[in-house]
C-alpha cells in the first residue's frame, strides 16, 4: 500500500488521484480487490494488476477508483488481462447509496466464465458511478433483469467505452433500466443480448438513459423489443445510435410508447425483423421527433404507430425512410398526427457493404449532405461512431456515419488539434488501410497494432517525425479476420482506436 502525493493528473481519463490518496495494489498489499476495497477510504485507488480475480466485489457506499493498468498506461491490453470473474450468485460488482461519478471502475473485463452463477454482472441501487473502458459479458439468468447492467432507485451511472455483449435476462438482456434511473451512455456496443423483453435495452418507469454514439446490434427479444424497449414515462435521448441486425415478435429495432416523448437525431435503424412492426414501434401518448435519421430494410416494415385515444404526434424531417411517407404505417383507428417536414426522402441509401454489417456511406449515398442544413441548437456529438466530424463544411449527412470522402488531413478541421489519431479508412477494410494521426510538436512517436487479446501484432511506426500531418498503410494481409486496435504514442499523449478486418 502507498500513500502518495500526486502533482499531476490522467486527465485524458478524466481521473485525479486525490493528494495524499492511497494506492492499494492488487495483489501485492491485499490478495483479493474487495479485501483491498474494505481497507480503502473515499479518495483512494485499488490498482489492479493483470489475472483473473474469482470474486464478487461491492464497494460499500466509497466513493474509491478500481482500475487496473489501464488506468495508469491507457494500454488496452490490460482490459482484457484484468478479468472479475463471478464465483457466487449476485452480482459481480455492486453499487449502493454510491451517488458521486467520482466513483470508477475501469479497465476491466466483468465476466462469467463458468455460467454456475446467477445475476447481474454490475447493478447500480440508488448509485451514479462512472464505468469506462470495460467488456461486460456472461450473465445468462433468464430470472433476473439486467444481465449486463441493472439500474434502479434514480441511479444514473455514467458509462463510456464499453461493450455489453453475451448477457441474458427476462428484461433488458444488455442494460435494464427501472424508477427514473437515466444512465449515460457514450461510445458503448451492445451486441449479442437476449430477453423476453429489451434485448439490448429495457427502461420503464421514469427511466429516461441518454445515448450518444452506440451501437446496439445483434440482440433478440423473445416478445417487444429486439433493440430497445422503453415505455411508461421514459423518454429515452438518442444521437449517432445504430440500431441493426436486431429481432423480435414486435419492434425488432425499437418498442416504446405510453408518455414516450423524445427527439432522434442521427440513426441509422436498418436491418431489424420482426413478426411485427420491423424497424420501430411506437404507441400510446408519445410526442416523437425524428430527425436525420435513417429506416430502412427492415422487415416487416419500418415505422408503425398506434394510437386510439390519446392524439399521439410524429413528426420527421430530413430523414431517409424507405417507401416515404407510406413506410409510416398505423393502425385503422389512429388518432394521432403526422408531420411530414421537409427534407425526407425515399432512396437508397447505398451502404457500403450491409451484407456484412457494414452500414457506413457509400460514395453516391443520396443521404451525405443531406441532414437538416441548420444544425442550430441540436447539440450533436463532436465526431460519429468513426471519429469524423460530424458536421463538415456545414452540412451533415444522414444516419449515424459521415461520408469521410478522402480524408484530408491538411483541412483546417484537423489541425485545430495539438495530437489526434484519425480513424483509419477504410474501416472495415480488407487487407490494407490508411492510419492518419497529427501532431504539434516534432517528436518520437510509436504507432502499434494489438489483437482482441491485447497481443502485440506489428509495430507501423517507430521514429522521429516533424509536426504536422502523417499517414500510415496497415497491410493486415498475413492476418485473420477480426477487430484489432492501433495505439498512437507521441511523448506523454496516448490514443487507440479500433479497426475491423473483413476478409
Amino acid at each position: 500500500m502507498k500513500r502518495v502525493f500526486v502533482i499531476s493528473t490522467l486527465a485524458v481519463f478524466s481521473i485525479t488521484f486525490s493528494a495524499f490518496a492511497t494506492i492499494i495494489n492488487i495483489p501485492a498489499d491485499y490478495p483479493t480487490i474487495q479485501q483491498g476495497i474494505d481497507a480503502s477510504t473515499d479518495g483512494d485507488t485499488v490498482l489492479v494488476h493483470p489475472g483473473t480475480y474469482a470474486e464478487n466485489i461491492n464497494y460499500n457506499g466509497k466513493i474509491i477508483v478500481i482500475g487496473s493498468l489501464f488506468l495508469t498506461t491507457a494500454d488496452t491490453s490490460y482490459i482484457l488481462s484484468t478479468i472479475i470473474d463471478k464465483n457466487q450468485n449476485g452480482p459481480v460488482v455492486t453499487f449502493i447509496d454510491v451517488q458521486d461519478s467520482s466513483a470508477v471502475l475501469s479497465g476491466f473485463t466483468i465476466s462469467n466464465s463458468t455460467a454456475l452463477h446467477t445475476g447481474n454482472m454490475i447493478a447500480c441501487l440508488r448509485s451514479s458511478p462512472t464505468l469506462r473502458y470495460l467488456h461486460i459479458t456472461g450473465s445468462i439468468d433468464n430470472q433476473i433483469s439486467g444481465g449486463g447492467l441493472w439500474c434502479m432507485n434514480g441511479s444514473s451511472p455514467k458509462v463510456e467505452n464499453v461493450e455489453i455483449y453475451g448477457n441474458g435476462a427476462s428484461s433488458g438482456g444488455g442494460i435494464y433500466c427501472y424508477l427514473n434511473s437515466s444512465p449515460t451512455f457514450i461510445n458503448v456496443s451492445i451486441y449479442d443480448n437476449y430477453a423476453l423483453f429489451g434485448g439490448g435495452i429495457y427502461c420503464n418507469y421514469g427511466a429516461s438513459p441518454t445515448l450518444i454514439n452506440v451501437k446496439i446490434t445483434s440482440n433478440e427479444a423473445l416478445n417487444f423489443g429486439g433493440g430497445i424497449e422503453c415505455y411508461n414515462n421514459s423518454n429515452l435521448i438518442m444521437k449517432n445510435v445504430l440500431i441493426s441486425l436486431n429481432s423480435a415478435d414486435r419492434g425488432g429495432g425499437i418498442y416504446g410508447g405510453n408518455n414516450f416523448a423524445t427527439t432522434f437525431t442521427n440513426l441509422t435503424v436498418t436491418a431489424n425483423q420482426a413478426r411485427q412492426y420491423g424497424g420501430a414501434f411506437f404507441y400510446d401518448n408519445f410526442d416523437l421527433m425524428l430527425v436525420n435519421s435513417i429506416f430502412w430494410n427492415n422487415s416487416p416494415s419500418e415505422i408503425y404507430l398506434f394510437d386510439e385515444i390519446y392524439n399521439s404526434s410524429f413528426t420527421a424531417a430530413y430523414n431517409d425512410i424507405e417507401q416515404g411517407q407510406n413506410g409510416v404505417l398505423t393502425n385503422v383507428n389512429f388518432t394521432g398526427t403526422i408531420n411530414w417536414l421537409d427534407g425526407n426522402i425515399d432512396s437508397d441509401p447505398l451502404f457500403s457493404d450491409p451484407l456484412n454489417g457494414n452500414f457506413r456511406l457509400s460514395q453516391n449515398s443520396p443521404c451525405i449532405d443531406s441532414g437538416n442544413p441548420d444544425t442550430s441548437g441540436m447539440y450533436l456529438p463532436e465526431f460519429d461512431l468513426d471519429g469524423n466530424p460530424r458536421i463538415y463544411n456545414g452540412r451533415i449527412d444522414m444516419g449515424v456515419y459521415e461520408w469521410p470522402g478522402v480524408l484530408d488531413l491538411t483541412d483546417d478541421l484537423y489541425l485545430a488539434y495539438d495530437f489526434k489519431l484519425t480513424q483509419n479508412y477504410p474501416n472495415p477494410f480488407n487487407a490494407t488501410t490508411t492510419i492518419g494521426f497529427m501532431i504539434s510538436e516534432s517528436q518520437f512517436v510509436k504507432l502499434t497494432v494489438y489483437d482482441l487479446l491485447g497481443r502485440q501484432v506489428k509495430t507501423l511506426l517507430e521514429e522521429y517525425r516533424q509536426a504536422g500531418v502523417h499517414s500510415v498503410t496497415f497491410d493486415a494481409s498475413h492476418l485473420s479476420s477480426g477487430v484489432y486496435f492501433y495505439r498512437l504514442q507521441a511523448g506523454n499523449m496516448i490514443e487507440t482506436r479500433r479497426m475491423v478486418l473483413l476478409k
